[in-house]
């Protein structure tokens, strides 16, 4: 809904509609919002508001429907008459509106699952005391496991399950070898919000068994002639004054942002970049933590790049063309080596050394380009969306000069791995309201996707073969409204074809011996359903099904296999069956309340054990709820969420489910909060905090990797935003209370090496121009 307030002002010109967009929570104008006009003959225009929040319309000579759309508030549709001004204050939704990628997914009040929206006010936010998307995750999204605080979201999946990552669409994500780096594919100011997708659906395939995360690109300007650019520079440092580790060799860090965009008659463009330089991490007690605190890729002491171009053109009212590209690059300056602790003792610390003369530093790179048309009237009461893509990744790990966990070669007893993945791929997307049949739609559509991934060394030796995963999944989807009742259901039928390369295995696990190549096929139906029953504002209660698959990690059994030929491997692929009941509730203006229940189940469950990650099946159940709130008063706004999951497995297959899953796959209960107050209209403080609970499944067993006791911890931040003159100065202050604690993967590796502390007190200054 929106406050509508019309005014009576008379304009000399007949044919010309305008007016302003305010928020109605602070009366403070709305730039950039869309809006569009259309008459009785379907005829569309389409504006954006200038700084101010105004806009206007010419040659309008009858009765027409304005409306008006901005992320974060409510729609608004309105009835105007030409030769009239309009002010109109729109009602903050505080996220409550979910579009995923090819409209798969649509408005929160009508889906019957569960999501989660970050709109750009929330990132610019989180960005202001932390860059890495990891950790905004983990701080902001029920059901998501808190964050390992490195570069790997290794540990760190959605309600103990993996998460397919994507990028306007674009899978970031390599089933058949994970590098567990997909959400290091670009920088979050390239990113205009996120949607997350809890729990498993048969709308989306290539790997969602846990959920979706969704990441949406900046989009251009949609104004007449017009140019825009944000301008954004910032520092920051450790503020911990024990040891001076705020005056230590690198704590220091920063960040520059530009972006561009405009639009000339139908051609329309947004381009930006960024350059952030990471200093070297300090926990609370003012110790240099070190660089790779997981084995899997660190954050401290990185130089990160990323550009991003998207342009357009359109065709009609109706239809547009466009492409983008989207480059990310990530990597570690290397010259420190972690030094042992004693887990649950003594925590493990690092020290400086020299570069060994064949190390490489840790890094990620990823390349996205796409191709994107759009009809909303391909034929009659059909739209067309269809995107054609190219996505190429690469995933460098560690050097670590004491392992022997390669046979030496060429004289070196170590090397370094790295993932190498490249993808062609195509979603075909037609969605069809039928007219004969009142509150009726039907989606459908095809997903095609060619993968080739391969992990090498880089002394040249390889480790896991080429593997192409060909995909081929055609789905259909069918919603239908009756009244308050909303029935969704749905098929997809998933097709994969792997085809590995002959290779030779090393000298790991077994011994070294020739794999005869060849092709391992997997087909599956998945289906979903839901229904959702909006009795009251106040009860909106929803029960679904959906199904997830994946083919589990090939290229890491392949990789230490015995066998001679690939077709005598035959791994089984995983798929997942996910019931859910929720609710969400309006109570008032001012509470918003949602609620969800699930449970799971796998016959062939995936996880990894030990410190070589070796691939274990066996059944799983996997259980727990969520909820969320947010609450307005006047200036204040509490939010509020709480998660918890447990899961078990059944190692001998006997059907008695007896075991824990490791803590690798289970995070701790997790409650978020955030209380932010307006000073005044260009005056905002915001405080949030994370508690991270106890899990203590394996206390009377030999604690290997994945088993270790987490005990709780708490950590707060403080977020000061102000305006001043064009631009927001803010101020983000990390572990504001300087808490020195561990993070839950650092417990439950239950190993001295990877025993590290988390980061202590930082600080960060922001600010950011429009002109």
């Amino acid at each position: 809904m929106l406050l509508f307030i019309g005014t009576t002002q008379y304009l000399a010109a007949q044919n010309i509609i305008s007016g302003h967009v305010y928020s109605n929570t602070d009366s403070l104008a709305i730039p950039f919002a869309h809006v569009y006009v259309k008459n009785a003959q379907g005829h569309m225009q389409h504006t954006v508001t200038n700084e101010s929040g105004a806009f206007s319309f010419s040659d309008i000579t009858e009765a027409t429907t304005l409306t008006i759309n901005f992320v974060g508030f409510q729609h608004h549709t309105q009835i105007v008459l030409p030769g009239n001004s309009y002010a109109v204050y729109l009602i903050e939704t505080h996220s409550d509106e979910i579009i995923i990628y090819a409209d798969r997914f649509g408005k929160r009040e009508e889906e019957v699952i569960s999501m989660t929206l970050l709109d750009n006010k929330t990132l610019v936010e989180q960005t202001s005391i932390n860059s890495n998307l990891n950790e905004m995750l983990g701080k902001t999204v029920p059901g998501m496991a808190v964050s390992t605080e490195s570069a790997s979201t290794y540990g760190q999946g959605i309600r103990g399950r993996d998460m397919l990552v994507l990028i306007d669409g674009i899978p970031q994500s390599t089933p058949v070898r994970s590098s567990s780096r997909e959400l290091r594919s670009i920088d979050v100011s390239a990113i205009e919000q996120i949607e997350i997708v809890r729990g498993t659906t048969a709308l989306y395939g290539y790997g969602s068994t846990g959920g979706i995360v969704n990441m949406v690109t900046k989009r251009p300007l949609y104004n007449k002639d017009t140019l825009q650019f944000i301008t954004s520079v910032s520092g920051n440092t450790a503020l911990v004054f024990a040891n001076n580790a705020y005056v230590k060799s690198g704590p220091m860090g920063g960040r520059a942002v530009q972006q561009i965009s405009g639009q000339k008659k139908n051609f329309f463009f947004n381009v930006g970049g960024s350059v952030e330089h990471i200093g070297k991490y300090y926990d609370a007690q003012g110790d240099l933590i070190p660089l790779d605190p997981l084995g899997q890729g660190g954050m401290a002491n990185t130089n990160n790049y990323n550009i991003q171009g998207k342009s357009g053109y359109h065709i009609d009212s109706v239809s547009s063309i466009e492409g983008s590209v989207n480059y990310y690059s990530s990597t570690q300056i290397p010259g420190y080596t972690a030094v042992s602790g004693e887990y649950g003792v003594k925590k493990a610390t690092a020290y400086t050394r020299g570069k060994y003369p064949d190390e490489l530093g840790t890094a990620t790179r990823s390349l996205n380009t796409t191709l994107r048309y759009r009809n909303d009237a391909f034929i009659k009461h059909t739209a067309l969306n269809v995107l054609v893509y190219f996505q190429q990744s690469y995933s460098r790990f560690p050097y670590d000069p004491a392992s022997a966990y390669f046979p030496p070669y060429n004289g070196n007893t170590s090397a370094q791995t790295f993932i190498e993945s490249k993808k062609i791929g195509s979603r075909i997307d037609f969605k069809t309201k039928t007219p004969f049949i009142r509150g009726n739609s039907i989606q459908y559509g095809l997903d095609i996707i060619s993968d080739n991934t391969t992990q090498q060394l880089t002394d040249g030796r390889v480790w896991v073969p080429p593997i192409t995963q060909l995909n081929l999944a055609p789905f259909l989807q069918m919603q239908q409204t009756l009244g308050k009742l909303i029935l969704r259901g749905g098929m997809r039928y998933e097709t994969v074809n792997l085809i590995v390369s002959d290779f030779n295995t090393l000298a790991t696990i077994v011994p070294a011996h020739f794999v005869e190549g060849g092709s391992l096929q997997y087909n599956q139906l998945l289906f979903n359903a839901g229904i959702r029953y909006n009795i009251v504002r106040w009860f909106s209660p929803f029960v679904s099904f959906g199904q997830g698959y994946a083919t589990t990690e090939v290229g890491r059994e392949l990789r230490q296999t015995s066998a001679s030929k690939v077709t005598d491997l035959q791994p089984k692929a995983q798929l997942v069956n996910n019931f859910e009941f929720g609710w969400d509730s309006r109570i008032g203006k001012r509470l918003i309340f949602s609620a969800v229940a699930f449970y799971n189940t796998s016959k062939y469950g995936v996880t990894l054990i030990g410190s070589s990650f070796d691939v274990q099946r066996a059944p799983e159940r996997l259980y727990g709820a969520e909820a969320e709130a947010t609450y307005t008063l006047k200036k204040w706004i509490f939010q509020a969420t709480a998660s918890y999951v447990e899961g078990k497995v059944d190692y001998n297959n006997d059907g008695a489910y007896t075991d824990y899953l490791l803590g690798t796959r289970i995070s701790p209960p997790k409650l978020t909060g955030r209380i932010s107050y307006d000073v005044t209209p260009k005056f905002r403080v915001l405080v949030q905090g994370l508690y991270a609970g106890k899990r203590k499944r394996f206390e009377n067993q030999t604690q290997s990797f994945g088993m270790g006791t987490v005990t709780d911890y708490a950590l707060f931040d403080l977020i000061i935003n102000y305006n001043i003159w064009k631009g927001n100065l803010s101020l983000g202050i990390n572990n504001v209370l300087n808490t020195f604690y561990y993070p839950a993967i650092s417990q439950f590796a239950a190993t001295s090496l990877y025993y590290v502390a988390g980061r202590g007190r930082t600080a960060s200054i922001t600010y950011t121009i429009r002109y």
